[in-house]
Formats: C-alpha cells, sequence, structure tokens
C-alpha cells in the first residue's frame, strides 16, 4: 500500500490522525461500509474537519500502524513516514495539491496556511499494492513546470510568437498559389510548342511513349496543400480531466486555483471540462501528452484550437 492508502486505512478505523508539519485530520461523521460505498459512488466525506499546525508532531499510533503495514521496525517506519510528509510539503509549497484518495485534498492558501477540501469515501477493503504515482514521481513531475511553460505553455510572448508563424506560413501558401496561377498558362503554353516541333531525322513513334504520359501527368496534375503542416505550431487543449456537474467542477476548480494555466470549459453547463493551452507541432503531439500527463499524473487528450 502506498502512503496515503496506509494513512485512509488508518483514519477511517481512528477517526484522527496529526501529521508532522501539517495538522490534524478528524472525521466526525461516520464511515460508510464497504458496500455501501460499492453501491452509492462518489459519496462525499462527512463532518471532515482539519486544523493547520506547522509545529505538529505526527501521532505515535500512527507510526505504529504505519509500521505494522509496512513490516518495518519503528524507527524505519518513523523515517519513512517523515519523508512522505516532506515530499507532500514540497508539492504544496510548488502550488499542487497533496491529494489523500478517500479523504480530501490538501491546498496551500496565499497566506500560507493549509485548508482541506472534502473528497469522497473509498472502499479500503479494495485497496491495490500498485501505486499509481508516489509522491516522489508527483513532486518530480511537478518541478518540470518549465518544459511545459516554455516554450510550449501559451504565454503572451508565446502567443505572439506563435501568431506570427502561422501568418508566415500562410502568406508563403498563398504567394506560392499565387505564382503557380499566374505561371500557369505560359507553363501549358510552352508545353504545347514543343509538341508541335518538326519531327527529327530520327523515327518518332506515333503514339507517346508511357515515360511521355507520366511527365505530362506530373506537370498537369496540381501539387495538393497540406493544411495540417506537421512543421507548422498550433495551438492545443490539453484536456486532462472531464467531470459531470457544475458543482463537481467547481470543487474540481479549486484545486487548480494556484495553477494559472489551467482552464475550465463547458457546452451545455452539464459537461466541463480542464485543460491547459499548449503549442506545439502536429509531429510532438505525442510528447505534448506524455509531457501534460506525467504534469497532472492523468491521461492527456489533445484537441486543436481553431
Amino acid at each position: 500500500m502506498s502512503f496515503e492508502q496506509i494513512l485512509v486505512k488508518f483514519l477511517y478505523s481512528h477517526k484522527t490522525v496529526t501529521l508532522e508539519g501539517i495538522g490534524t485530520i478528524t472525521i466526525n461523521g461516520t464511515i460508510p461500509d464497504a458496500d455501501f460505498i460499492n453501491k452509492n459512488k462518489n459519496i462525499p466525506v462527512e463532518g471532515v474537519e482539519f486544523s493547520y499546525n506547522s509545529h505538529a508532531v505526527t501521532d505515535e499510533a500512527f507510526i505504529d500502524f504505519f509500521a505494522k503495514e509496512r513490516k518495518k521496525i519503528k524507527p524505519l517506519a518513523l523515517s519513512d513516514i517523515e519523508s512522505q510528509l516532506s515530499l507532500a510539503k514540497q508539492l504544496l509549497n510548488i502550488g499542487n495539491p497533496f491529494e489523500i484518495y478517500g479523504i480530501g485534498y490538501i491546498v496551500k492558501q496565499s497566506s500560507g496556511n493549509y485548508i482541506l477540501n472534502p473528497g469522497y469515501y473509498i472502499n479500503i477493503d479494495t485497496l491495490s499494492g500498485n501505486e499509481s504515482t508516489t509522491l516522489k514521481e508527483r513532486v518530480d513531475l511537478t518541478e518540470k513546470k518549465s518544459i511545459l511553460e516554455e516554450p510550449m505553455l501559451n504565454s503572451k510572448n508565446n502567443k505572439r510568437v506563435n501568431s506570427k508563424g502561422l501568418i508566415l506560413t500562410l502568406l508563403v501558401i498563398i504567394i506560392l498559389a499565387g505564382l503557380v496561377w499566374v505561371a500557369w498558362p505560359f507553363i501549358t503554353n510552352k508545353l504545347g510548342g514543343i509538341q508541335q516541333l518538326p519531327p527529327q531525322t530520327e523515327v518518332i513513334p506515333d503514339s507517346p511513349t508511357q515515360s511521355t504520359v507520366d511527365s505530362q501527368q506530373k506537370v498537369n496534375t496540381p501539387v495538393p496543400v497540406n493544411n495540417n503542416d506537421t512543421n507548422s505550431v498550433y495551438n492545443w487543449k490539453a484536456i486532462f480531466r472531464s467531470v459531470n456537474g457544475k458543482e463537481e467542477a467547481v470543487k474540481r476548480q479549486k484545486l487548480y486555483s494556484a495553477n494559472s494555466s489551467v482552464k475550465l470549459e463547458t457546452a451545455d453547463s452539464v459537461n466541463f471540462i480542464f485543460y491547459a493551452e499548449v503549442a506545439g507541432k502536429y509531429s510532438d503531439t505525442n510528447r505534448i501528452k506524455d509531457s501534460v500527463k506525467k504534469f497532472f499524473a492523468r491521461p492527456v487528450t489533445l484537441q486543436k484550437i481553431q
């Protein structure tokens, strides 16, 4: 089990836990049983309270519980807990929420204090030992924020550069098309003049050879324009989360309030998407999706911005 899973398991049975440098989490409500959670999905955690305390010390009971779950001696278990809490605080300090599945999300306010937004109950009986993303991975991926912001995230400067690139590409295509349009009659007349030349002393077959036909087809066939130029830079919506309902969208939006690059959008006031605007070539779409997926630790879909 991951650190967060052990923490949730302890909290569900003991109703309260204190974490070093973070504070105390308490659940006053009744914890639903496993069958009720399975039948009724997305049950909000009720009666959860959080008290921020930067000088808090981790509960002895939780250290003992963690040591038993990890099958480690107490000093090693304490070292692991301190390491995980240090990573959690790093995550909070760089503007990302510390998400505890089954409890909620701890976020850092502009004042420096932590607050907890309740989440949804989970069935601890089905917790798996497979960790989707460890705290260490989440911190490392978040610290790569500059990869997304420069040059991929659509800052004002990047928008200006990308717009210039698109305009320049369109101008080149228009100029080339104009040149072909103007020169086409001269090309066809020239070809006709060549065909009307008197025969030479050597024997010329009555019908044109296959190579002559192929040559004429190549000249008379217009070159298609590729609208999806792999060398041009386009703007994309990197969609990493979809939710149903305005209430759920507002809850999720609070988690990303510290990250100005995250945007919320809806087309029908029922289905909402969270995305970040990125810029890149068609040939770089896989790299863009991988970068955003690592940053938000969620699958990503790219949608071209018209």
